[in-house]
């Protein structure tokens, strides 16, 4: 099993600016930005597949490893998978304008950011083992029982599987 799901970042930036001296007493400055960022977790092939391999069903039987919880353990698994990009748009002008022991100054800033991004969720669930399972019966809660029991006789706390979809449209 791998362990690792890599995480890709791409960014690009660009700026232009400019500053002109119009007259002695009147400077102008003009800039336009844009930032892009691309972004995704993608699993290796390795990486897929597990919830099949298991024998895990109701979930994505392609996807990634699913979450495990274990009380008292580390987690393992659950890599969400997911893409995206977003751009920023930023235009900005300033006029000074410098008449005797006065400056005035006048400008505008318009900034406009898309975001595009896909997430597939937990798609192949996410279970906790805790230590209630294997406790004594009647002992106070967390006194008695241990997570890694629990897990090797696979008798979880809870499960949950995430799914979402949404849509959104603006002009």
């Amino acid at each position: 099993m791998s362990r690792a799901i890599p995480n890709t970042n791409d960014i690009r930036i660009f700026r232009l600016g400019e500053d002109s001296i119009l007259r002695p007493n009147l400077i102008n400055h003009a800039a336009f930005g844009f930032n892009r960022l691309r972004f995704g977790t993608h699993p290796a092939e390795d990486a897929l597949g597990w919830p099949a391999k298991i024998g895990l069903t109701g979930v994505n039987e392609r996807g990634v490893f699913p979450g495990l919880n274990i009380a008292g353990q580390d987690s393992y698994g659950g890599t969400e998978i997911a893409y995206g990009a977003q751009n920023n748009f930023d235009v900005n002008e300033s006029l000074n304008w410098i008449k005797g022991k006065h400056t005035l100054k006048f400008g505008f800033e318009y900034l406009k950011m898309m975001s595009n991004d896909v997430s597939r969720g937990q798609d192949t669930g996410s279970l906790s083992f805790n230590n209630p399972e294997t406790a004594l019966p009647g002992s106070q809660a967390g006194a008695t029982g241990a997570g890694m029991a629990s897990f090797l006789l696979g008798w979880a706390d809870s499960g949950e599987v995430h799914v979402y979809a949404s849509g959104s449209y603006e002009r």
